[in-house]
């Protein structure tokens, strides 16, 4: 057995010292049918698909044959100093065989073909001209560490398994978006941890809604039993080095974003959060729309805001729309269309400002002359539906300055008298006219008094109107 394994080996080497040879001529061409100037052209001998070789043995066709293109496009043979010659097919046993050509220009192979060696001389030039001349590349190799430079297009749909990262990057990832999808998410660049699947999320198949396009999505599923400290979607980290200076330059920001409007009837949201439950009716959870955590160990900032909004940032500058709000508190829609209010609109937790709540600067610029502090408002609505307009101010000399509604009164309750209620009501004429009855206690200030009249009343005794004499 042995010994018929070593003729078979002997036979198929096809050694050129008793074969006829085939020499290769012609020039090796790229797609301008101009001659490629470097590079190796391998020749690998191949069986006959019907070669059977009784009993147990192996092929085995040797080393295949290696020709290096020179400057000119032909091909010299592997000591570059004579003709490129391959062992004829036909004096070759088993019948059959054939040589298997792959084309590798500038040692890069990019093309092959199937060759018969039959005759004395075979031009290459006769095969389809090769498809590349480039230099050899690098090709990702999925089961190691490896480097990939270069710019490199994926087209389709492509998934990456396990941890990816961009080091030292710049561009991006473009694509044309999907734009008509009623039913779910569609995203160029996504981060899904753990099962998350935003579809979910977004598309509420009952209310026929809601379907996103996203640039880049990032979504997690958090399992019972986590013991991290905190789990994102999407996080922003930025520590800064820079001096920013006058806070043009290096301005760090942990999260970015520019919603600019650009058509007709076009609505932007800078941001746009939603917190909320999956419907069941869970204990012990908690709903926090928005916290910003803020610390410093300098004992003088420069600038130390927790919330700024700042209108503008238009190039051509603009004018603020009227009936614009700087800060608009609705109450929740529910699913029948009512609104459910909030129990409270804003809170100052015990102990948390030193010095006031709420400060009201002055109606016009600092430094551009006297001008009263902006008004506190209040509305009321009449039972004919009118809307009534309150409230009041510091005027320019300092005095609180009580704004009631036009026709109405000013009115103090509480703990000014032995009867636990007075009031301070003011009018345009005489109280007896505009207000005949009172309760004990209670002032009336005549908005219309001239120097030479009456200015302030009081009730006293009950129901009497009695007018006092103001210096």
């Amino acid at each position: 057995m042995r010994n018929r394994l070593i003729l078979i080996s002997i036979l198929l080497c096809g050694c050129s010292a008793f074969s006829q040879t085939t020499t290769i001529t012609g020039t090796i061409d790229d797609l301008t049918v101009n001659p490629v100037t470097s590079g190796k052209v391998v020749f690998t001998l191949k069986p006959s698909v019907d070669t059977t070789i009784s009993g147990n043995a192996r092929f085995s066709p040797g080393q295949p044959v290696t020709c290096y293109i020179q400057s000119n496009g032909t091909l010299l043979n592997a000591a570059q100093l004579g003709a490129c010659t391959v062992v004829m097919n036909t004096a070759l046993t088993p019948a059959g065989t054939s040589y298997r050509v792959d084309i590798c220009p500038s040692f890069a192979c990019s093309s092959s073909f199937n060759f018969y060696a039959i005759n004395s001389t075979y031009s290459i030039s006769t095969i389809v001209p090769t498809p590349t001349t480039g230099p050899a590349q690098n090709f990702a190799d999925v089961f190691s560490n490896q480097n990939i430079g270069g710019n490199k297009t994926f087209t389709g749909a492509t998934q990456l398994n396990g941890g990816f990262a961009v080091v030292n990057a710049l561009g991006g990832l473009t694509g044309p978006g999907a734009f008509t999808s009623t039913t779910q998410e569609s995203n160029l660049l996504s981060s899904l941890v753990n099962g998350m699947n935003p579809t979910n999320m977004v598309y509420y198949p009952a209310a026929g809604c809601c379907s996103t396009m996203d640039a880049v999505a990032g979504g997690i599923v958090v399992p019972p039993g986590s013991t991290v400290s905190t789990v994102s979607g999407i996080a922003g980290y930025v520590q800064n080095n820079c001096d920013t200076g006058s806070g043009h330059f290096c301005n760090g920001v942990g999260l970015y974003g520019w919603a600019k409007a650009a058509a007709d009837g076009a609505y932007v949201w800078g941001q746009n959060v939603i917190v909320n439950d999956d419907g069941t009716n869970h204990s012990g959870m908690g709903f926090i729309g928005e916290e910003v955590d803020m610390g410093t160990n300098s004992t003088a900032p420069a600038e130390y805001n927790g919330f700024v909004l700042i209108g503008g940032n238009v190039p051509n500058g603009f004018a603020m729309p009227a009936g614009a709000f700087g800060f608009n508190l609705q109450g929740p829609f529910q699913a029948n269309g009512s609104i459910a209010p909030w129990p409270y609109g804003f809170i100052f937790s015990p102990g948390a400002t030193a010095l006031a709540a709420l400060v009201l600067y002055p109606t016009c610029e600092l430094g551009t002359g006297a001008c009263s502090s902006q008004n506190i408002q209040v509305t009321s609505e009449t039972a004919g539906n009118v809307l009534l307009n309150g409230g009041f101010n510091l005027d320019s000399s300092g005095n609180l300055v009580l704004l009631p509604a036009t026709g109405g009164y000013v009115t103090a309750t509480g703990g000014l008298n032995t009867g636990g209620t007075a009031s301070l009501t003011s009018g345009a004429g005489v109280p007896s006219t505009v207000q005949p009855t009172c309760t004990v206690g209670s002032v009336y200030s005549n908005t219309i008094a001239s120097s030479l009249s009456t200015l302030l009343y009081v009730c006293y005794p009950a129901n009497t109107w009695t007018a006092v004499n103001v210096p």
